[in-house]
């Protein structure tokens, strides 16, 4: 059950998000994601390590079109490996990425991803028989009668 919990939480805090392309170097406070290209790979290599595809984290400041400072969430590499990362800042130079995309709540999304939860929990609950409508009585009438307790 604590697996179901968790895998929901994750699909929950991972899943409800959408991109999109962003034009320009963000605003401070704006989620993204920045797609390194090979000249930003061997330039944050001492920071980030070898072969990084992109970060995610939140715009902290800005430096005219030329460069930005990010809050980075996470790394994820060209394997597909990803590393958490818990706020530290990077500037990185706009020559060095690819481009941004926005990254947002998505409530559309996340109501269609609670409905879908429920919705297989409940199937699950009665596929199980795990809520009994009866009335507390074990006699389901295949036996002899059950005298009431107490009696």
């Amino acid at each position: 059950m604590r697996a179901g919990v968790l895998a929901g939480s994750l699909g929950v805090s991972t899943g409800c998000y959408t991109t999109r392309p962003l034009l320009g170097v963000p605003d401070p406070g704006v989620q993204v994601v920045a797609v390194m290209n090979d000249r930003g790979r061997v330039a944050m290599s001492d920071s980030l390590g070898p072969s990084v595809d992109r970060v995610e984290g939140t715009a902290v400041d800005r430096r005219g079109d030329s460069s930005v400072v990010l809050s980075l969430s996470r790394v994820r590499y060209i394997n597909g490996n990803e590393t958490k990362w818990n706020g530290e800042r990077l500037r990185f130079d706009v020559s060095s990425l690819r481009g941004f995309q926005e990254r947002r709540f998505s409530r559309a999304r996340t109501t269609g991803l609670v409905a879908l939860t429920v919705g297989a929990l409940v199937a699950f609950v009665v596929t199980r028989q795990l809520v009994s409508g009866g009335n507390g009585n074990d006699n389901d009438g295949s036996g002899p009668p059950v005298p009431p307790q107490g009696s």
